[in-house]
Parts: C-alpha cells; structure tokens; sequence
C-alpha cells in the first residue's frame, strides 16, 4: 500500500505455530467433514456461501486426495507443502483446530506477524525467486525467536491474517497512484503476510502491506496462533460526502493558512465556542450549585463544541443535536472508535484523506463514565422538537444564518427557569436593525442578559474550507441569557411579528414558504396550483368531491 507513516500497537505475548499447515495436516481437516453439511459450524456465513455457491470439495490445487496442480504441471501431491486455502478457508481450519485440540487458535495478525519478524534471527527464506520457482517444504526454511525454529517466517507462500485492511494514522493517497488503497478499505479485504516464493522487490518486505478478498486465492496458506491480542476486526468508516468533508475539516482540523482578509480568522471556531461554553459552566455560581447538569447542544453538527465541553466539564449529560442524522453520527464514531476519517475536496475531482484522532488517555470513553459525563445523540426538527429534549439547564446552540428567531423561540422554550443560554449567532446582538430587532425582542421579554461570564459580544471570524480555493468567511457573537424564573413555554415577542422574507438567500426552503410563499419556483403558489389541478381533474372526470376511498379506487379499476 501506499502508506508513508508510522503506526505504533502494544502486544502482549502470544504462542506461534512452529510451522505453516502443510497438505498432510489440512486433509485432517477434510476428512472430518470440513466441506460438507456436518462442518458447517466451522465456517462463518460468509465463507459457507463460498462452500455452497461454488460446490466446494477442497482446496482448489488438489485433484482430489492424490495430486497437485502446480505451475506448470500436474504432479503427486506434495504433502509436506504449505496447503494453499483461501482466507475463508483458512479461518474454518482454524476454528476445526480450536475444536480438535482444545485450545484457542486464529489465524496470525497483522502487528504479530510484524513482531514475529522483527524479534526472528538467523532467518533463510524462500522469496524473491532465490531459491526455487515454488513451494518448498515448511520445515526446509526458518529462523530463531527465543532460541526456538520457528519455519517459514516469511516467504514460502503468503500468511493469510485474521486482520481487515486498514489504513494508519496520518494516510494520505499517492496523487499519481489514488486508486489503489481507498478501495481496499471496505471491510471485505484481509491482510495476507509475509510474502511468498515469487514475491519480487518489495513485497516480502516487512512492512509491505497487501490485502485480498477474502474468497480470493493467492500463493498464501496458513500461520495460525494462541493469543489474547486485540486486532483490527472492523473498518472504522471513511466519510467521503463533500458536504460533510467540509464540516468535518471545519470542526476538527485547524485553520492556519495564510489569506486575505479584513480581519485575522480563529484557527477553531467550534473548538473555541466548546471551550468558552465549558469555562462558563465551571466558573458560573448559578450552575456550580447543582451536582449534575442536564446540556443540550443545538446545531451540534460533527460535534467540536461538543467534544470540548466533555473534555473539560464533569458531571454533564449531554444531548448532541442537529437536523441530519449523518452529521450526528461522525462524533459518535469518533468518541467510539477513538478516530475520524474523512476525504476532504481540494480541487475537481480530486480529494485527500484527512484523520482525526483522540489520545490515548481521552479513548475508551475516558471522556464519559470515569468523568461522570452521558452523551445522547438526536436528529432535531427545531420546529417540532421531540418531548424528550427538555428541562435543561444549560443550551448552547451555533446559528449560521441571519435572523433565526424561529428556530431560537423553539428551542429557548425547553430551557429551565434559571438556565443558561449561550448564544452564537451571526447577528450584531446590539445593532438596532429590523431582523436583529426580533432576536433581541425574543431573548429580552423573558431571558436577562448576563454580560459577566466570557467574551460576549467580541467579533470572532472564521473561515470553512470549501475546497484549495474556495472560502467560506464570516464573524460570529457569542451572548450569554439567564432565563428569568416564572417563565413557562410559549415564549414569544411582545411587540414584533416574525416574517422571513421569501427571497432572502440566507433562509432555505421550508413546508411553510412552500405551501405560503408568493415566489415558489415558476409558480405564484405551487401548492395552491396543485389544488387547482386536482379540482379541475374531478370535474372533467365526473368525479364527486366526497367519494370514500372505496368507492374511488372502484372507480380507478
């Protein structure tokens, strides 16, 4: 593969088999039924499917229990060759050995064959066509580990691994060669190790890293050990959405380019907006009485602000929110899996791979239970929120539009009394314009302004990433709002109809503005026009208005 970093894994000790499974030992594992109805506990669904559909009898190079088909030529069967099996194949004999010999065995990592052979010494080996165009014995080649043989470290043929096809921290394609890793990553792909007796130039290196289908065949047979080792048993996944590959570069890569514009932007906008908001909640009397607070991040989206808040609050149960559920899901994967990987759009077509990794004292959810901290995740409607999302005490939400009174009034209504609402929004929170007016009128009927607890009103800019050359650049204010006590729902302003302007470029399309708008697509009102039709189709089909829905689907018939 074409990977150029370093990948570090601690192992515990783990017992080797001294030689690879020869023909002689795997045809133990034929006669006991390995491929036929009564073995079928040995294989794995998909590897019993590979049985099944193909009518497998055996390995594919035996012609039946007498002779090979090499190379070149059909020949007497070798028994005291490796036995050269698909992974499927190799991972059912291990599960046939554990059964047999009651004890424990899979089939060899890829970081414990890299320690293998690392630790070996006074190594031979057949690669590289050094010694013969084939197969050899698995007793003929080998070398030292704790002063015991152990045969056929490397060469011979290929190892097939217990291990998935992954790729290391800090990856990123080869611009002249992108195709050829990436693809691999699916899931369905294992490491195969060591190389094999033609293996050429590189791929017998120890730190060559190939993998295949799992039902493909390649010169590779079986290493099988005893051990407690963890290994890469799942593909953590790859985002590959431009959207969410901008969102995510926003969140969890820092922006330190050199660009032309009016003011400096932050390095990290959402890292900075979950710093203050956690600084706030530590240092607020108000909060600090309380032994666990119940917080909801609004427009959460992949989650920095959020991260944050669990890397510095205790005692936080948390609901990370946001309209699209598949934004929602990259923090999820990230405080899971202790890593996010994504593809970041630089120009056309073409993409690199980003990552974003936690330190090891902040993985296996030492941000949660050892710090007190939950976390829940919710797809949000801000205009009918789910029942669940109330009664909290502290809201922190991050608006990117102008004017979101619509959205803020919903979600200001699941505050508690005495809660806090820490505010983010493009809006100038002192201007005395016409859309800003409605904000402010929302928050100060029922919330006080709190102008004591961070850096409220300071211009913060920041900048998205669309692509190489494209930028997104604005400037947020970040307000601090104690809701007053008495105040129940249905918050609202005294004074100020709320109307978004139909044609404003900051407002999408909603249900309302469809069914209401005076400037829906080519339409006065698309909705209104589709009553029109239905109306105008009824009469000239004789249809009454008040036909049930039997009698109309008589009709239809």
């Amino acid at each position: 593969m074409n990977e150029y970093v370093i990948s570090f894994r601690i192992l515990n000790g783990f017992e080797v088999s001294e030689m690879l499974v020869s023909n002689a030992e795997y045809l133990k594992f034929v006669r006991s039924g390995g491929y036929k109805e009564s073995g079928k506990r040995w294989w794995t669904d998909e590897g019993w499917k590979y049985v099944t559909d193909m009518r497998v009898q055996g390995p594919r190079f035996w012609m039946g229990e007498t002779h090979f088909r090499s190379m070149l030529e059909i020949i007497p069967m070798p028994w005291n060759f490796p036995v050269e099996v698909n992974n499927l194949e190799a991972e059912a004999f291990c599960n046939w050995k554990s059964e047999v010999s009651g004890k424990k065995v899979r089939l060899i990592s890829h970081e414990e064959s890299v320690h293998l052979r690392q630790v070996a010494t006074e190594e031979t080996y057949n690669h590289n066509l050094n010694k013969y165009a084939s197969p050899t014995p698995v007793n003929l080649f080998g070398g030292k580990v704790d002063g015991k043989t152990v045969y056929d470290i490397s060469g011979n043929v290929w190892r097939h691994s217990v291990s998935l096809l992954t790729i290391m921290d800090g990856f990123k394609i080869d611009p002249f060669y992108d195709d050829f890793t990436i693809p691999t990553i699916d899931g369905h792909h294992n490491h195969i190790l060591g190389g094999s007796w033609i293996s050429l130039g590189n791929c017998a290196n120890v730190n060559a890293r190939y993998g295949f289908r799992r039902h493909f065949y390649q010169f590779a047979g079986i290493r099988y050990v005893c051990s407690d080792n963890t290994y890469h048993d799942k593909v953590p996944k790859i985002y590959n959405s431009r959207l969410f590959g901008k969102m995510i570069t926003e969140h969890y890569k820092d922006f330190v380019e050199v660009i032309d514009v009016p003011e400096a932007p932050l390095e990290n906008w959402p890292a900075l907006l979950g710093k203050v908001s956690a600084d706030v909640i530590n240092s607020d009397p108000a909060l600090k009485e309380q032994p666990r607070l119940k917080v909801m991040v609004a427009h959460g989206s992949v989650g920095r602000t959020t991260l944050e808040l669990l890397r510095n609050c205790y005692n936080l149960d948390i609901f990370h929110t946001d309209c699209t559920a598949n934004l929602i899901q990259v923090l999820e994967s990230l405080l899971t899996d202790s890593k996010v990987q994504w593809l970041q759009l630089t120009e056309g077509i073409l993409e690199v791979p980003l990552d974003y990794c936690l330190s090891p004292e902040e993985s296996n959810g030492q941000l949660l239970g050892p710090k007190g901290n939950t976390i829940h995740y919710w797809q949000a409607d801000y205009r009918n929120i789910r029942p669940i999302l109330d009664h909290f005490d502290v809201i922190i939400t991050d608006f990117r539009c102008e004017n979101p009174t619509e959205h803020l009034l919903n979600i200001i209504e699941r505050l508690n009394p005495g809660g806090l609402l820490i505010l983010a929004s493009l809006d100038d929170i002192n201007s005395n314009g016409r859309i800003t007016k409605n904000v402010l009128e929302a928050l100060s009927t029922c919330f006080k302004r709190e102008s004591n607890l961070g850096p409220e009103e300071d211009r913060f800019t920041h900048i998205v990433k669309a692509n190489r050359n494209q930028y997104e650049y604005a400037v947020s204010k970040i307000s601090f709002w104690r809701k007053r006590d008495g105040v129940g729902r249905n918050i609202s302003p005294t004074t100020t109809f709320i109307q978004i302007e139909s044609n404003s470029p900051t407002q999408p399309w909603t249900p309302y503005s469809l069914h209401y708008s005076q400037e829906c697509f080519w339409l006065d009102n698309f909705s209104k026009k589709m009553a029109e039709i239905c109306v105008e189709e009824c009469i000239k089909f004789n249809v009454p208005m008040n036909l049930g829905k039997e009698k109309y689907f008589t009709f239809l018939s």
